[in-house]
C-alpha cells in the first residue's frame, strides 16, 4: 500500500520519531527502511512502555507525620510559642 511522499533526507522523520517520543508512551522507537530502487519502505517499531494499574502506598508519609507534629505544637493560645519547621 502506497503512503506518503518524501524527500530523503528529510526532517519529517526526526519530528515522527520526537512526537512518538514526547508521548512517554514508548520504551523505545525504532525506524527501519528497505530501499527497492527509487522507493524506500520505512517501518516505524515501538514498544510501549509498561501500564500502572494501581499505586498502592504504606504507611504515614514524612509530610504528613511533619504537619501531625508542627500541629500538635500549635495548640498553645500563644502564638509566639508556636513554630514550624
Amino acid at each position: 500500500m502506497p503512503g506518503d511522499s518524501i524527500y530523503l533526507p528529510s526532517e519529517n522523520i526526526a519530528d515522527v520519531i520526537a512526537k512518538l517520543w514526547n508521548q512517554r508512551l514508548f520504551a523505545d522507537v525504532k525506524v527501519g527502511a528497505t530501499i527497492d530502487g527509487d522507493s524506500v519502505d520505512m517501518e516505524i517499531s515501538v514498544r510501549e512502555r509498561p501500564r500502572v494499574y494501581r499505586w498502592l502506598f504504606e504507611g504515614e508519609g514524612s509530610a504528613r507525620a511533619a504537619r501531625r507534629t508542627s500541629s500538635r505544637s500549635c495548640n498553645s493560645k500563644r502564638a509566639e510559642s508556636c513554630r514550624t519547621t
